[in-house]
């Protein structure tokens, strides 16, 4: 991206010249309607300051992977493309569809005439697969896998007869896998997320089992699942995805978790198991990944503590981690019912303008490329063995007709792609890293599973008053404490507020051990809300000072009455996510917070004050108001 600079430097010189001679030759024409902004599925960020990125100085050490339906023989034939743009594995669906599926029955990607099945070597699916991935490993591509999804219910946790089916299916998709050369397998337990959930009607039915009983038999089922393919496949990669423990809230999700992590800690697996995350997908904040990295992987450490054994545990930190998942391409928008169902999908209305193509037609990207190359290198960065993408649709690749129809695909391969495709290619070669050594020490402690280093230079404790409304565009408004901050002052609530949020006044409290202000803690969310935090800091003399900041949402900060620090964006709070300089008086300095929700389940921010390394400032100290 650096290579561009003087491109636009120049563009920017250029662009009042362009502009007369535009408006000269379009006078008297007919006014021409502005182009649409760009579409986004998540809003762009601005980081501060802008992160330098450099190139991994150990590439081999995180496999990018690609999660994408893709026809075998078109990864067979192209598979020098996918090696050469920095692609080292994809997750194939599509072979074996779901966990009730035959992976020995007629596929659509061969002749075999439906109804026909082959077991073993002659299966033509296997033998072209088995072509594909020699061509693969030709071309650096080492980890593809049999993606299995969970599409269809599952039968009852204590049906022993419909779970025997389920583990020999798998059984036959490791010996498949094994056979065709394939690294391992995924496992997308997405869509059964109903049934991991506790509060499920039929787990409260008469005469069923209590949930201890229930628990149980999950994790019993994943240790089967798991214990049947490590027959077959003793060394495969196991990737498990979404990201339970931590992406949903039914606790039996973290029971076949745990239940296929004793399944490999039990013979060791050397493949290891691999959480690949979805939270991440639209965090576009290096530092906001970091957060999820680290909340997934404490989430996993304590249901291993806790539902295991130590050896399992010991396994997990061994030979396991997790996969930082990123979603840039492929964009749909959703229509909606009045009861706010949805009945169909669309791409970008700029483009499909009330039209019903369906969730796969819109090739382009979620959010700038820009913003793709942060994220890219923080997961990077933070992942331990893979990172992936998820292709939403064939988003690296257009088909002519002809094509498609050699290769067995669909209409949506010959779909155009992104116009700026080449530009996400070159990011997946270049394989770009975070260069900020602060950065590089969390990355390195958090994906070795030792949680965030210590952090220093948090307040031990603020004032707070609040809540203040923060509907629309009320982040503007200037409430009192930002006209001057009197602990003993009184605020006006807002009328809409309960009668105890009427009167509002100051109120002091300890900092959370980790940083965190959580204002939610504090005040509730009554709407939309916003709060103000004070503290006070002394330094010893006039200097410098690095200023580490995040926020759930919105966040604004002053220094001695003035404004240094203001970002207006949905994101959630992450220790360092905005990092700036100020410069302190000799003496004390009031330092205020104006911190917004804006929607979802968390509100707060952190704030420290370091030297440049992050390290604790010499002789600055937090102080009391009365000091």
């Amino acid at each position: 991206m650096n290579g561009y600079h003087h491109v636009r430097r120049r563009l920017r010189l250029l662009t009042p010249f362009l502009c007369a001679v535009l408006c000269a030759a379009c006078a008297g024409t007919r006014r021409v309607a502005p182009r649409p902004a760009p579409e986004y599925a998540t809003p762009p960020v601005r980081l501060v300051p802008t992160p330098h990125l450099r190139p991994d100085p150990n590439p081999e050490r995180v496999g990018t992977i690609l999660f994408v339906t893709v026809s075998p023989l078109y990864l067979l034939e192209k598979a020098e493309y996918f090696g050469s743009n920095g692609v080292d594995g994809i997750m194939m669906s599509g072979l074996m569809g779901s966990w009730h599926s035959d992976v020995w029955a007629a596929n659509r990607y061969t002749d075999d005439p439906p109804g026909t099945r082959v077991v073993g070597a002659e299966n033509s699916l296997l033998k072209l697969c088995k072509r594909m991935n020699q061509a693969c490993r030709d071309a650096g591509v080492e980890f593809n896998s049999v993606q299995v999804s969970v599409a269809q219910p599952v039968p009852d946790w204590f049906d022993d007869a419909g779970w025997a089916t389920i583990v020999e299916n798998f059984r036959q998709g490791a010996i498949f896998a094994r056979e065709a050369g394939f690294a391992g397998i995924a496992f997308d337990h997405e869509y059964i997320s109903d049934w991991y959930l506790l509060r499920n009607p039929r787990y409260s039915e008469p005469g069923y089992p209590p949930e201890a009983e229930i628990r149980r038999m999950v994790q019993r089922r994943g240790y089967e699942i798991m214990s049947a393919m490590l027959d077959e496949f003793p060394d495969m990669i196991f990737w498990l995805l979404p990201e339970n423990p931590d992406n949903y809230e039914g606790w039996l999700g973290v029971d076949m978790f745990v239940g296929l992590t004793r399944g490999m800690a039990e013979r060791d697996a050397p493949g290891g198991l691999h959480l690949c995350t979805e939270r991440s997908y639209l965090n576009l904040r290096p530092r906001g990944l970091a957060t999820i990295n680290n909340w997934t992987s404490e989430s996993a450490r304590f249901a291993l503590r806790k539902a295991a054994t130590p050896e399992v545990l010991d396994y997990w930190m061994r030979r396991c981690g997790l996969s930082m998942g990123i979603w840039p391409l492929g964009f749909y928008y959703e229509f909606k019912d009045s009861t706010g169902k949805p009945y169909g999908y669309t791409g970008k209305r700029s483009t499909y303008p009330g039209e019903w193509v369906g969730s796969y037609a819109d090739k382009t990207e979620n959010y700038p490329v820009e913003n793709f190359e942060w994220q890219f290198a923080g997961a990077r960065s933070l992942s331990r063995r893979f990172m992936w993408l998820y292709c939403h649709g064939t988003v690296l690749w257009r088909m002519t007709p002809e094509e498609m129809v050699r290769y067995r695909a669909t209409p949506n391969d010959t779909l155009p792609t992104v116009w700026n495709l080449p530009e996400y290619l070159r990011i997946l070669r270049a394989r770009p890293v975070m260069q900020d050594p602060l950065f590089e020490v969390t990355a390195a402690s958090i994906r070795e599973h030792r949680g965030f280093p210590p952090f220093t230079g948090f307040a031990p404790r603020w004032w707070y008053v609040g809540p203040f409304p923060n509907f629309m565009d009320n982040f503007d408004v200037v409430y009192p404490p930002e006209r001057g901050v009197d602990l003993n002052a009184a605020c006006a609530g807002d009328p809409s507020y309960p009668d105890s949020l009427r009167v509002l006044r100051w109120r002091e409290s300890a900092t959370d051990p980790t940083g965190y202000v959580d204002l939610y803690a504090l005040f509730g969310k009554p709407g939309l809300p916003l709060a103000y935090s004070v503290a006070w800091v002394e330094s010893p003399r006039r200097q410098r000072v690095w200023f580490r900041f995040g926020s759930n949402d919105y966040g604004r900060v002053y220094v001695n009455g003035r404004q240094v620090h203001d970002i207006r964006e949905q994101r959630a709070a992450a220790i360092d996510d905005d990092n700036f300089e100020v410069e302190l008086p000799a003496g004390r300095s009031e330092i205020l917070v104006k911190c917004g929700d804006a929607g979802g389940k968390r509100w707060g921010f952190y704030l420290r004050l370091t030297d440049a390394a992050g390290n604790e400032v010499p002789g600055l100290k937090w102080v009391g108001f009365q000091d």
